[in-house]
Formats: structure tokens, C-alpha cells, sequence
């Protein structure tokens, strides 16, 4: 399952490799609170061994080694208008996970990326789980959007390739209600720290995970996203 999103950048230019490294470790700490360690993350490398050498986070942030690896990737980088970074929970297919985001500058056409995938990690087949670490990190990114989602189903299955997909659950940043969306299993409202509503998870399937070997479910998914461009709801990704 992957919690995934674009937004546009806050930096008129790229934040020193420190900022956008703090970043994914303040990710892990949210994933940390759901069961997911906080030092099974590893910097990426080319050669999976040479990942496992190194953990990338410690209790007080980004790991001397995880610093100085970005750092030697960054003086490499030619383009100074984009960054990639990732770290890797060091397994393969079954109970893999990673953390991914791709930054630009605030006047960069392109739009920036972040997110968390995994495959049959099962803190992150539990939706409570789901819509507290997607809540949080509302208040690290500037997230138009946040799809809950098998890559599978956005590559294949999703009915617009501009914008983005429901899968198990989609978030946006307004209220929606029933007879917006009567397609919606259960629809979740997300509040601020005044208690006033901030936004809305759109849930497609309310009682167990949602999955692309499952037909209903992928007309149910489907079908919201249907329904949420009739509405004027649905975002393209550009807007």
C-alpha cells in the first residue's frame, strides 16, 4: 500500500541536503508511532548490501553516516533544480517499505513528490493506522491531496490519468458529505487544532484493506472518482 501525493515547494530554492533529510526522518518518526522502527530505515545505495551498512535514522534525527552519503550524492547531482531522496527498510518484496521524495524549487513547473510505499507491511494494511500517518504528514508537507493506494491500481485502473487516483482512500482539503459522494463507504473529516474542519479522507472501502485482485473494490474506487469530477472535486494534478 503506498500514501502518496504532489505538492508544490515553500523553497525558492533547494534547502540544504540537512532540511530535506530532516524531513524523511520526521516522516519515520510518524511511522515510528505505528510500529514501523524507527532504525529499520537505511540510506538507498546502489548495491543493496552497501544500503544495509548504514542506518539512516537515530532518536535525535538523520545519522552522521545518512548526512554525509546525501551530501556525496547531492555534490554528484548536475541538476540543481531537482533532489531526490530515499531510504529503504532493508527488505525485498513481502514486508518491504520505502520513503521517497523528489523536491524542486516553488517556480519549477514540475511539482514535487512524496511518498511512502510498501508491500504487505501490515501496520500500513490497518486504516486507523493509514489516516493517522497521512493526518501527520499534512503538517510537514503542503499536500494538495494524499492517494492511499496499490501502484498497481494507479497504473492500471484509475479512470484519470491527470489526476489523482481513490484506491482505498483519497484526502482533500474541503469538506465532502454523503450525498456528495454516496459511493463512499465512510468518509472521515480531518480538523485542525481549533476543531475546524480541514479536510476529508474519501474512504472506498471501510472494513478491511483495499485490493487489485478485487474486482468490486476497483468499481467501487472507480466509480468516486467518477463521481468527484462530476462534483468539481477531484484536482488535476497541475491545479
Amino acid at each position: 500500500m503506498d500514501i502518496s501525493f504532489s505538492y508544490r515547494s515553500i523553497y525558492p530554492s533547494l534547502p540544504d541536503v540537512n532540511t530535506q533529510l530532516g524531513q524523511l526522518w520526521q516522516a519515520a518518526v510518524i511511522l515510528d508511532g505505528i510500529g514501523i522502527p524507527l532504525t529499520d530505515w537505511y540510506p538507498t545505495a546502489e548495491n543493496p548490501d552497501d544500503a544495509l551498512r548504514n542506518c539512516a535514522f537515530d532518536s535525535n534525527g538523520p545519522s552522521p553516516a545518512a548526512v554525509a552519503i546525501a551530501k556525496e550524492n547531492d555534490r554528484h547531482n548536475d541538476d540543481r533544480d531537482m533532489r531526490s531522496m530515499a531510504v529503504w527498510n532493508g527488505k525485498r518484496r513481502a514486508g518491504s517499505a520505502g520513503i521517497s521524495n523528489i523536491l524542486f524549487p516553488a517556480d519549477s513547473p514540475a511539482s514535487c513528490t512524496f511518498e511512502i510505499s510498501s508491500t504487505g507491511v501490515a501496520p500500513l494494511l490497518d486504516k486507523a493506522n493509514v489516516i493517522q500517518v497521512a493526518t501527520k504528514l499534512l503538517d510537514l508537507y503542503p499536500a494538495p491531496f494524499i492517494s492511499v493506494s496499490e501502484s498497481r491500481y494507479d497504473a492500471i485502473h484509475k479512470v484519470f490519468k491527470d489526476r489523482p487516483g481513490v484506491g482505498w482512500m483519497l484526502y482533500l482539503p474541503r469538506k465532502i458529505t454523503t450525498s456528495d459522494v454516496p459511493e463512499a463507504q465512510e468518509l472521515i473529516a480531518v480538523t485542525d487544532k481549533n476543531g475546524e474542519q480541514r479536510g476529508t479522507f474519501v474512504v472506498s472501502i471501510k472494513d478491511e484493506p483495499f485490493s487489485v485482485k478485487n474486482e468490486e473494490q476497483i468499481k467501487i474506487a472507480t466509480a468516486i472518482e467518477i463521481r468527484l469530477v462530476d462534483k468539481d472535486m477531484l484536482p488535476r494534478y497541475g491545479e
